[in-house]
C-alpha cells in the first residue's frame, strides 16, 4: 500500500504532500465533530431508552408487583422482578419497606446509574395502602461500551473513506491542475532570453471549446513573454543609448573650457571634477576629490568664499560670483563662478553643479584698459593744461593788441584835432 502511495504522480512535490495534508487534516476536522455529533444522538437515544423502560416497568409491571406483595408471592414477584431485570441495560431491581429490604435481583453498581424509586400503593376497598417502594437502577457501562464500540468502527470507516477521499481528490486535481503547474515551473526555469521567442504549449491538455483557467494562464504567460522581451530589446536599447549619451557628456564634460566640480552640501568635500580643473590647477584627480571645496581657493578671497557656500546651502543658487582658485604652486586665477542645486524629490540638495570660469585674461585686459584710460585721462589733463595756457597767452596779447589799437586811434584823433585848429 505504502509502495502504491509513493508511486501516485504529484505526491513527491511539496505543494502536493501539503495539499492533501491540508485535505487530510480539513477532512478529519469535519469527521470527528461528524462522529461527535452522532455519538452525542446515540447516547440521547440510548438514555431515553433508559427512561422509557422506566416508565414501561411503572405501566406494565407496577400493577402486578403490587398485586403480588399484597397477597405475598415471594414467587411471582421475583419472576416479575426479574423479568424488568431482562430489560435493557437495567442493574439492580430492590423492593423495599421503609429499611426493610423485601426482595432484590441483580448486582449493586454505585457509578454510572440512573435510578428511578416507584412508590407501591394497593387499593383496598377504596383506601390507599402504602405497601414499600420499587427502586429501579440501569446502569450506563452498557451505554458507555456500544459507543466506544461505535467510536471505533466510526473512526475507522471514516478514516479510510477520509483518506480514500483525499487521495481522490488530490490525483483528480493533480491531473486537471497540478501537472500542468509543475510543467509550467520546468517551463520558466528553464526559459533564457535567447529563447524568449518560444511560447507556452500545455502538451497532453484536451483541447476545449472555451479556455479554461490554464488556458488563460498559458496565454497570459505567453503575452508577458512576449511584453518582457520587447521591455528588454528596448531597455538594452535604452542603456546603450545612455551609454552613449554618457560618454559624450563625458566628452564634453572633460573637455570643456570651464572647469567643472561638484560639491557636497554637507561636508563640502569634492564629489566630482573635470579634466580641465586638474589641468588648469596641476592637481591630480586623487588629490581633488574628498577633499574640501575650500583648498581650492587662494586664502586672499576666503572669507567671501565661506559667504558664497553657505549662500549655496540656503539657495541652491550662485551667479556671476568673481572669486580667486589657487593653483598647486600657490598661483593665482581669477574666476568666475556660477553653481546650480541638484535635488531630491523632497528638494533637498544632493549636490552641486559649479563652474569655474577662467576670467585670468580677462581681468588683466580690464587692467590694461584701466591703466590706458588713466593715461589718457593724463593726457587729457596735460593737453587740457597746456591749452590753457596757450589762451591765457593769447589772451593776454589780445588785450596787449587791442590796447594798441586803441592808442593809435587816440592819437590819430588828437592829431587831427590839431590840423584842424591850425586851419
Amino acid at each position: 500500500m505504502i509502495e502504491f502511495i509513493k508511486k501516485i504522480p504529484g505526491l513527491r512535490s511539496r505543494i502536493g504532500r501539503r495539499f492533501i495534508l491540508y485535505i487530510l487534516l480539513f477532512s478529519s476536522v469535519i469527521t470527528f465533530m461528524g462522529t461527535g455529533w452522532q455519538l452525542y444522538l446515540d447516547y440521547d437515544r440510548d438514555l431515553k431508552a433508559i427512561h422509557t423502560s422506566f416508565k414501561q416497568v411503572e405501566s406494565s409491571y407496577l400493577g402486578s408487583i403490587t398485586e403480588s406483595l399484597w397477597v405475598t408471592d415471594d414467587e411471582h414477584l421475583r419472576i416479575q422482578l426479574e423479568g424488568i431485570l431482562r430489560l435493557p441495560d437495567m442493574q439492580l431491581i430492590e423492593v423495599r419497606k421503609g429499611a426493610e429490604l423485601l426482595q432484590v435481583v441483580g448486582t449493586p453498581q454505585s457509578e454510572s446509574i440512573i435510578e428511578q424509586t416507584i412508590p407501591l400503593v394497593y387499593d383496598y376497598n377504596g383506601r390507599d395502602v402504602n405497601l414499600g417502594e420499587l427502586h429501579v437502577v440501569a446502569s450506563l457501562k452498557g451505554v458507555y461500551g456500544r459507543i466506544f464500540d461505535r467510536v471505533l468502527v466510526i473512526l475507522i470507516i471514516q478514516t479510510i473513506k477520509t483518506f480514500l477521499v483525499s487521495l481522490f481528490i488530490f490525483i483528480i486535481f493533480y491531473q486537471l491542475v497540478g501537472k500542468y503547474i509543475i510543467y509550467m515551473a520546468s517551463f520558466v526555469e528553464s526559459l533564457r532570453f535567447e529563447s524568449m521567442d518560444q511560447p507556452l504549449h500545455l502538451d497532453g491538455k484536451p483541447k476545449k471549446k472555451k479556455p479554461d483557467e490554464l488556458d488563460q494562464l498559458a496565454t497570459s504567460f505567453n503575452r508577458m513573454q512576449e511584453n518582457l522581451a520587447r521591455d528588454i530589446i528596448r531597455r538594452e536599447t535604452a542603456e546603450k543609448e545612455l551609454r552613449e549619451s554618457e560618454n559624450k557628456f563625458r566628452v564634453l564634460y572633460d573637455n570643456s573650457p570651464d572647469m567643472y566640480v561638484s560639491v557636497s552640501p554637507d561636508d563640502a568635500s569634492i564629489m566630482l571634477c573635470n579634466k580641465t580643473l586638474l589641468k588648469e590647477t596641476g592637481y591630480s584627480k586623487e588629490e581633488i576629490i574628498g577633499s574640501p571645496i575650500f583648498k581650492m581657493y587662494h586664502d586672499d578671497c576666503m572669507g567671501e568664499v565661506k559667504k558664497t557656500f553657505q549662500q549655496f546651502v540656503e539657495t541652491g543658487v550662485i551667479q556671476d560670483k568673481e572669486l580667486i582658485l589657487k593653483r598647486k604652486d600657490g598661483t593665482k586665477i581669477d574666476v568666475n563662478l556660477n553653481v546650480n542645486a541638484v535635488k531630491n524629490e523632497e528638494g533637498k540638495i544632493l549636490y552641486s553643479i559649479s563652474s569655474w570660469r577662467d576670467i585670468t585674461e580677462s581681468k588683466l585686459a580690464q587692467e590694461k584698459i584701466v591703466k590706458y584710460q588713466e593715461h589718457l585721462e593724463t593726457l587729457v589733463k596735460e593737453q587740457t593744461k597746456e591749452l590753457e595756457e596757450k589762451v591765457m597767452e593769447l589772451e593776454r596779447m589780445n588785450d596787449l593788441f587791442v590796447g594798441r589799437e586803441f592808442r593809435i586811434k587816440e592819437l590819430r584823433d588828437r592829431v587831427e584835432g590839431l590840423e584842424g585848429r591850425k586851419d
